[in-house]
């Protein structure tokens, strides 16, 4: 679970006891590195890591160019390291096909890579990420929608999907 309104934000390991459904509070893991909270968690089945949003690493407290995914041991309670990705400040976060993770983007920038707002007079340059869970590698950038907190994946028509309440130009349901 993540506390991302704390300063700094940090997240919390909880266990779960398959037979009785007993919860036990794990460790915490303090992300002081985050200066705009931390977001969306998964889990990927595959690489037995979770994987955390964090929208701004280092910046000045929501306008910052610099954000990344954190990815997490559960066994040693550790952010093994963290993913960079620019002009996105992730916060949804889901895990697709072939290992890749769709960064929901929760601030739009424009494209002199300034967080873009309705009264800037550059043009906005809204994308969306995927990412490569094993190594971090950018495998794409989707333009066009931006301003997403809640992403997800849908295996049974193999869709990601986003709900992007500040993308430029209005709130839109993307599609990728």
């Amino acid at each position: 679970v993540v506390n991302n309104a704390d300063s700094p934000p940090f997240a919390t390991l909880v266990q779960v006891d398959p037979k009785t459904g007993k919860l036990t509070v794990g460790p915490r893991i303090t992300l002081a590195e985050a200066t705009n909270g931390a977001e969306q968690p998964v889990w990927d089945p595959r690489t037995h890591r979770f994987y955390l949003s964090i929208p701004e690493v280092n910046g000045p407290g929501g306008t910052g160019p610099d954000g990344a995914v954190a990815r997490i041991n559960p066994h040693t309670a550790a952010v093994e390291t963290l993913f960079p990705v620019k002009f996105c400040q992730p916060a949804g976060l889901t895990l697709g096909p072939r290992q890749d993770l769709l960064l929901g983007c929760s601030v739009p920038f424009d494209t002199a890579g300034n967080a873009w707002t309705a009264a800037d007079p550059i043009t906005a340059a809204p994308i969306s990420v995927i990412m490569d869970a094993r190594n971090g590698k950018i495998d794409r950038n989707v333009p066009g929608v931006s301003g997403s907190d809640e992403v997800w994946f849908n295996p049974g028509d193999g869709h990601y999907y986003l709900a992007a309440r500040a993308n430029p130009g209005g709130p839109v349901l993307g599609v990728i």
